[in-house]
């Protein structure tokens, strides 16, 4: 199973150029596009920048208008998704799709400190549903080391008897000009391998998408 997969902070609707022309080769290139702060994008304006692509989008806690809308586009038909609350100070919601037994999902952590605690609800939340075999894109507002183990390439969430691993990847390369971080990347469960994650050559807003293929 090849399945290619992007994740991207597009700090608002994007609609127009450059980030346009950015979602048009994503949306050509991955099987699923997940985009933190599409800024509302509906499936009518979808529709007109790629057509037979399914949008599923839900706004997030905290934010008194659309832009902060997180979003999966697919190109595969008939897939249902949902969303998880956090049930954390910051109330953000982790949405996901299923696709071939892999769950798939989206979360923009909250900044100020706080994007490792919402990645650990999310990943424990994610593996309820997918146990063994999810893959999570995002904006974590935090870097793969600075994720509660202190670790790059193995975070344990839970106790070693009870817990379980998942695996950051990253493309190693700053994704947030702005603060000369890597905050853009995926987390997967011990069940899922990548390969060729990689920073796309175009950054969209503040922040450079980030792809990865699930082998």
């Amino acid at each position: 199973m090849n399945v290619k997969i992007a994740t991207w902070n597009s700090q608002g609707k994007p609609t127009t150029d450059p980030k346009q022309k950015i979602l048009k080769q994503l949306l050509n290139d991955c099987d699923f596009v997940l985009i933190q702060e599409c800024g509302g994008l509906t499936q009518a304006e979808l529709d007109a920048i790629s057509a037979h692509k399914i949008l599923y989008s839900v706004g997030q806690a905290g934010a008194l208008n659309n832009r902060c809308t997180t979003c999966i586009i697919t190109r595969h038909v008939g897939l249902s998704f949902d969303s998880k609350y956090l049930q954390s100070d910051t109330g953000r919601s982790v949405i996901y799709t299923q696709y071939n037994g892999m769950v798939i999902g989206t979360l923009h952590s909250n900044a100020g400190g706080s994007g490792q605690f919402d990645a650990t609800t999310a990943m424990s939340l994610i593996n309820s549903i997918g146990e063994n075999t999810f893959i999570v894109g995002g904006d974590f507002n935090c870097q793969p080391s600075e994720l509660p183990s202190g670790m790059t390439r193995t975070v344990q969430i839970g106790t070693a008897s009870r817990g379980f691993k998942v695996y950051p990847s990253n493309c190693g390369k700053v994704t947030h000009p702005g603060s000369g971080k890597e905050l853009d990347f995926f987390l997967r469960s011990e069940g899922v391998f990548t390969k060729n994650t990689e920073r796309h050559h175009e950054q969209g807003g503040d922040h450079y998408p980030v792809v990865t293929e699930v082998s």
